[in-house]
């Protein structure tokens, strides 16, 4: 490994923290310690412990990336946002090694350091997917196959992808815990309310594909979900995920509309053209969205987790992060039907590779 942009000692450093395990945890875990009186200082005593081995861990698979994607400008920046991090992270004195008002002005200062921190990450997809398109246009790809990705590149973004989800979630867990509304752990609510989350998802989504088409309000979506429904789970998780797959719905049956599959208006009493339902298992709450937008082509489902978009491979990772799933089964001519598993026993630990 040669860390091109850092100093041999920072270089060192990151060697050392890398081969460190890392310590994986639970929504139960945060469920179940996040409401006992010293569970803020625990926390910082941990992120200040487990982070640096994260981003020591971000930085090596970064100098590893496969066929030369490190290359490229965007993801060379990204490389320099992770080291930035990992150094501020390992200068800064574990909170809770001092007398009580030291203790809180270290976890104050911990925290204005993580804020930053996520700060300068918040652009880290967008130049990623930037670093990937600089790649494409410069790599020598078969003609035949433009936009898939080699497996060991697509392997590499999922675990990376992976990791920083892990990394911001207990960033955001952190930072959310000085000022927790009742019954909301951090970014965790206890009793995160499905019904909620899909329909504000389902409107997010709606917006979205109006402001991209331009040809007046979206499809209407049917939601099929009890509104008492709710189980731990992080609800900017559950958003993401139901939001990007509306979207990808919602955008096919727009793009199919003038090919012969017209969308039913509202009032109608056809069925609506983007459906949504929610059902709870004895593991698992599951999420089935099927709409009427065409379809994908067999030889084009290579490409719906290679990363051409971002949406619905992030998607996936999000769900596997806490032990769920999402799989995609397409019907050429007709439509496509996503199911999200999501585990509601909130007993398993993070997925981050």
């Amino acid at each position: 490994m040669s860390l091109s942009l850092t100093s041999h000692t920072l270089r060192d450093k990151v060697l050392h923290f890398a081969s460190k395990p890392q310590t994986t945890v639970s929504l139960k875990h945060m469920v179940v310690h996040g409401q006992t009186p010293s569970w803020k200082t625990n926390l910082a005593g941990f992120l200040s412990d487990e982070l640096p081995i994260r981003f020591a861990r971000k930085l090596k698979a970064l100098e590893e990336l496969p066929n030369d994607l490190g290359h490229s400008d965007s993801i060379q920046m990204v490389k320099t946002w992770y080291a930035q991090s990992f150094e501020e992270l390992t200068s800064f004195h574990r909170p809770g090694s001092a007398a009580a008002a030291a203790v809180l002005a270290q976890k104050e200062e911990f925290a204005e350091t993580l804020h930053a921190i996520k700060t300068r990450h918040r652009p880290t997809v967008s130049t990623l997917a930037q670093g990937l398109q600089e790649w494409k246009s410069t790599a020598k790809r078969p003609r035949d196959d433009p936009h898939v990705l080699p497996s060991s590149a697509r392997q590499w973004l999922d675990r990376f992808h992976s990791s920083r989800i892990g990394i911001r979630f207990l960033i955001d867990q952190y930072l959310a815990t000085h000022a927790p509304p009742n019954g909301i752990l951090g970014t965790v609510h206890k009793n995160c309310n499905v019904h909620s989350v899909v329909s504000s998802a389902i409107e997010h989504a709606r917006t979205v594909s109006e402001q991209r088409h331009g040809a007046g309000p979206a499809p209407p979506v049917d939601l099929v979900c009890p509104e008492d429904l709710a189980f731990p789970y992080v609800p900017r998780h559950l958003n993401f995920i139901t939001s990007e797959i509306v979207k990808n719905s919602l955008n096919a049956v727009m793009r199919n509309q003038p090919h012969g599959l017209p969308y039913a208006p509202s009032g109608s009493d056809s069925e609506a053209p983007v459906r949504v339902a929610v059902i709870k298992g004895k593991e698992d709450i599951v999420i089935k969205v099927s709409d009427r937008g065409g379809g994908l082509a067999r030889s084009a489902m290579p490409t719906v987790w290679s990363y051409s978009g971002h949406g619905l491979p992030l998607s996936r990772l999000y769900a596997r992060y806490f032990g769920g799933d999402l799989c995609l089964f397409s019907m050429e001519g007709y439509g496509t039907d996503v199911y999200i598993h999501l585990n509601r026993l909130a007993d398993v630990r993070e997925a981050l590779n």
